[in-house]
């Protein structure tokens, strides 16, 4: 069955969400299909909740690991594809050293025109 037919099917078997069977959360609430082969097995649980079902049945993608450029150590908590340390302290090491290379750079240029 295709994953749109069984989300219509869930929203018409369970119209009213009124709490997450997991933790008891009244807000936030979505309806999770454990296996899409059974359209009618529904739990309501609230998106965090939703979310660690997810990556318990493998449905859910989670972000490839990076390298942080000053640290060379891997992380995966990043909110978007242009981050490149894993820290706040890696941020400025890496800001101080893209200043150096902005000023020596400068410097160069001013010793070769004399």
């Amino acid at each position: 069955m295709l994953k749109n037919t069984a989300r219509r099917r869930a929203q018409r078997a369970r119209p009213e969400l009124t709490e997450c069977e997991n933790c008891g959360a009244t807000e936030g609430l979505e309806r999770h299909h454990p296996d899409y082969a059974e359209p009618d097995r529904i739990e309501v649980l609230c998106r965090t909740c939703h979310v660690a079902a997810d990556r318990r049945d493998g449905t859910r993608r989670s972000k490839p690991p990076k390298v942080c450029e000053v640290c060379e150590g891997t992380f995966t908590d990043y909110s978007h594809t242009r981050v490149k340390t894993c820290s706040r302290d890696c941020l400025r090491e890496l800001g101080r050293r893209n200043a150096r290379k902005r000023w020596d750079a400068g410097l160069r240029s001013r010793t070769s025109r004399a």
